[in-house]
């Protein structure tokens, strides 16, 4: 087994407890979990997916990967038969990284894990000479994390809300 997916389990287990009190959290099944972790391995550059550890345990995690939208774009989201060469010149060539994913265990939260954690991947993401970093999915009643980022400079434009209807 690659040793990049004995991780898995490990940051599946933060990823579960960090988010569990949130109430708009639905936690993913273990297909749904699988097939995300496939995709990331596949495509994330390892120096961009930072994990912070306590005796050998994962108790904190951040994903950034390049933004290839503009590649998915020209590819019209076909990888066959030279979508891929329109991905991989996207990867190359993007000024921006997207960063999808920061989980800390509850019970490390609020001792600074979190600013490690953004401070590793800040300067990975300067060592790659992207010009534009985009936050995805930090919901706009996440205090916490909009607070952390805000202290660092984040200027939101978007905002991610879950909506809820009585069926």
């Amino acid at each position: 087994m690659d040793d990049k997916l004995l991780w898995i389990p490990r940051v599946q287990d933060v990823l579960l407890k960090a988010f569990a009190s949130s109430p708009d959290y639905c936690p993913p099944t273990k297909a749904e979990i699988d097939i995300a972790a496939d995709n990331i391995t596949s495509i994330a550059d390892p120096k961009l997916i930072k994990l912070i550890q306590k005796d050998g345990n994962v108790i904190g995690f951040i994903f950034a990967y390049h933004d290839i939208t503009a590649g998915i774009q020209k590819a019209r989201g076909r990888i066959w038969p030279l979508g891929w060469l329109h991905l991989l010149l996207a990867r190359r060539n993007t000024k921006w990284v997207n960063i999808n994913g920061v989980g800390v265990l509850p019970e490390y939260q609020g001792m600074g894990v979190n600013a490690i954690l953004y401070t590793e991947i800040y300067k990975s993401v300067r060592s790659f000479g992207f010009q534009h970093i985009e936050v995805i999915q930090v919901g706009e009643d996440n205090f916490q994390s909009r607070s952390d980022m805000e202290t660092m400079g984040i200027r939101w434009y978007k905002s991610h809300r879950s909506y809820t209807r009585d069926l």
